[in-house]
């Protein structure tokens, strides 16, 4: 009885949630042409890596740009970049991850 509660549940969750979705990703591919998911692998539980799916919310070649930008980070110990007006960010981008909706695929 429980699964058929949960199956039932997330089901009718991701029917409610699938227009929200479909226009996220409809919003990032015509935004700049590029992928619509990003894939990132995070460290997890007892140090165990794994792939997380996101919407993309940076420009194409964010990852080649960040040398560039290196001199705008926020963060201290310099582990991870944090900018307030971060340049490589796109306008899409900046919406979704204001509301977290970038987080969305990993449901």
């Amino acid at each position: 009885m429980n699964r058929a509660l949960d199956v039932l549940i997330a089901g009718t969750g991701l029917v409610l949630s699938s227009p929200l979705l479909a226009a996220s990703a409809l919003a990032v591919k015509l935004q700049d042409g590029g992928p619509i998911l990003f894939r990132q692998t995070r460290v997890g539980r007892d140090g165990e890596l794994f792939e997380c799916l996101k919407f993309r919310s940076m420009v194409i070649d964010a990852e080649a740009r960040l040398s560039g930008v290196t001199h705008l980070n926020q963060n201290a110990d310099g582990v991870l970049f944090k900018a307030q007006a971060a340049p490589r960010i796109t306008r899409v981008g900046a919406f979704i991850r204001r509301y977290s909706i970038d987080e969305l695929p990993q449901l």
